[in-house]
């Protein structure tokens, strides 16, 4: 899941064989979130920013490595596009203030792009680290896409 090594054809596949089964298996709608926490949420920043038109809702958990590739991976999208249509929420656990940094300073510096198609929400879960603040994210993710 991570960008730099294996990310690309995790995608691929996501998008090649598991959406294709999904759409074939059972009855769809056009409406599509991915969901990831820890390294999974590392993945969905790339998928945000790689593949924005592949999932209407990108709903961000914990991502690894502190967060530190949210600002990077921001700031080359938007080397080349004025807007970003997405439906995105991001949050992660209050003890994990390296992470809590990076994400309000990704997160204003998304607002501060006044993106049309974008809709942003940040979330921390009180009393929890890493582990521990995955149910609440997740169901806050859910609700906030649903």
């Amino acid at each position: 899941m991570n960008p730099e090594t294996g990310a690309p054809a995790f995608l691929t596949f996501i998008e090649k064989e598991v959406m294709p089964f999904i759409e074939k298996q059972y009855r769809t709608t056009d409406e599509r979130a991915i969901y990831g926490h820890s390294m999974g949420g590392m993945f969905t920043t790339f998928v945000l920013f790689n593949r924005p038109d592949l999932f209407n809702m990108v709903l961000i958990g914990a991502p690894a490595n502190n967060g530190n590739l949210l600002m990077p991976a921001a700031k080359l999208y938007f080397k080349d596009h004025k807007d970003l249509k997405s439906k995105v929420f991001i949050g992660v656990g209050m003890y994990e203030k390296g992470v809590v940094r990076n994400i309000n300073l990704f997160t204003d510096y998304l607002i501060s792009l006044n993106c049309p198609g974008l809709t942003l929400r940040k979330d921390f879960t009180p009393d929890a680290g890493h582990g521990a603040g995955l149910a609440q994210l997740m169901q806050n993710a859910i609700a906030f896409g649903y």
